[in-house]
């Protein structure tokens, strides 16, 4: 299987503080395996960050490369290249999925045999800022279900 990556560099409409720090723009890795995409979001609370991604990248792409496509034999694999990385690792899992619903022509509810009834809420974290700031993000972020306030 083609394996190859990229680099993108978001930038946030605000910044996002927490209270180890801020940001105002991120930099994750997108992994493409064919026609599957998966995302890598790399976090230096876990003592990752994009230059450990393509690193993993790199030492995962001769087993990609070499692999049949059966999933979970590829991830087995992966594990046994290195301990951590989970933002790599769900990326390659997130575009293994991708790839093999494409080539099924499912959405991945159906592929995994799940039932489409079954809404997984989303949550939408608010930052810390000032009161009004923070009051005003969640009223233009309304619909969802879980509302997680950094203080």
């Amino acid at each position: 299987m083609k394996f190859s990556w990229e680099v993108l560099e978001l930038k946030l409409k605000d910044t996002f503080r927490i209270s180890r720090g801020e940001v105002d723009c991120k930099k994750i890795v997108v992994a493409h395996i064919e026609d599957g995409m998966g995302e890598a979001s790399p976090t230096g609370y876990y003592n990752e960050s994009f230059e450990t991604v393509i690193s993993f990248f790199g030492q995962a792409k001769p087993v990609l490369e070499k692999s049949t496509f059966e999933i979970e034999k590829i991830l087995d694999k992966l594990d046994q290249i290195q301990n951590l990385n989970y933002s790599a690792k769900a990326a390659i899992d997130t575009a293994l999925y991708d790839l093999a619903c494409k080539k099924n022509n499912k959405p991945v509810y159906e592929y995994l045999g799940l039932s489409n009834k079954i809404k997984a809420p989303l949550s939408y974290t608010i930052g810390i800022d000032t009161l009004d700031k923070m009051q005003e993000k969640i009223r233009n972020a309304s619909g969802f279900e879980v509302y997680k306030i950094k203080v």
